[in-house]
């Protein structure tokens, strides 16, 4: 019988294939919880600054949104006045960018009775859901742009 010593070629080439195929496997499930924990931080920074609007509103005397909010830094401004606490730049709060603000008047008086709010969310590929959130005084709605 002969002294047999180390591994064969195929058995090499097996256990590299099986390696293979187990980190491909990891980095596509690390992909995945990585988007959701990005959805998920980008949906609570959303939901305060939905609260904050919501409670400028209540504290308004005519119970109404802001006109207008045209930078992040007005936004900052209005959610620090309501008792929030929200990063200086949209960046920090985990957005890309400020995209619009839009006060909606159903009634077509003078007392705005919704917004809307888009934002974009860092770390997300234009193409996926929730690359986008709208955020409304009822709810916040993933989109894609």
């Amino acid at each position: 019988m002969k002294n047999k010593k180390g591994f064969t070629l195929i058995e090499i080439v097996i256990a590299l294939a099986i390696i293979g195929i187990l980190s491909a496997t990891a980095a596509l499930t690390f992909n995945s919880f990585k988007k959701k924990s990005i959805l998920t931080a980008g949906f609570a920074s959303a939901s305060g600054l939905r609260a904050s609007l919501i409670t400028y509103a209540c504290s308004s005397p005519e119970g109404s949104y802001p006109e207008k909010i045209s930078t992040w830094k007005e936004l900052v401004t209005i959610c620090r006045e309501s008792g929030s606490t929200i990063q200086s730049s949209a960046l920090e709060a985990g957005f890309k960018d400020w995209i619009e603000y839009t006060p909606v008047s159903p009634d077509r008086d003078d007392k705005i009775d919704d917004f809307s709010l888009l934002l974009r969310l860092t770390g997300i590929s234009n193409t996926s859901l929730g690359s986008q959130l709208q955020v409304t005084n009822s709810e916040i709605i993933k989109q894609v742009y």
